[in-house]
């Protein structure tokens, strides 16, 4: 009874074994549809125009707009589908000025806090 029992699960097992294989196997479709994609994608591609500028320097930091900007100019491109410059900008304070802000807030608040409790000592 256990020999028949052991052999029925051995024919199961083998067979999901071969099902799973025949499921991963090679399909057609899928790679005629894979291989179309990727024609898509690189005709595309082509189509669009490729634009490539060499970047500047960022200027100063203009205190009525609180911005600084930066200029791109073309290098590479068709000038008909791509702008000649590009200008780029962003905030003049950052993540650093912003840190150095906090440090310094942070020193003002522990000498405040010894301050109090040199006055809170004396009193």
């Amino acid at each position: 009874m256990k020999l028949v029992i052991l052999v029925f699960l051995l024919a199961v097992s083998c067979a999901l074994i071969s099902a799973k294989a025949l499921s991963d196997g090679f399909d057609p479709d899928n790679e005629e549809t894979q291989a179309m994609d990727l024609l898509r994608r690189i005709t595309r591609q082509a189509a669009k125009p490729t634009c490539k500028y060499q970047k500047g320097p960022w200027s100063a930091c203009d205190p009525q707009t609180k911005k600084r900007t930066r200029t791109f100019s073309l290098k590479k491109g068709p000038k008909s589908d791509c702008e000649e410059v590009k200008i780029l900008s962003k905030d003049c304070k950052g993540k650093r000025q912003k840190q150095k802000n906090n440090s310094k807030n942070r020193d003002r608040q522990r000498q405040n806090k010894k301050q109090e409790k040199s006055r809170n000592k004396q009193a």
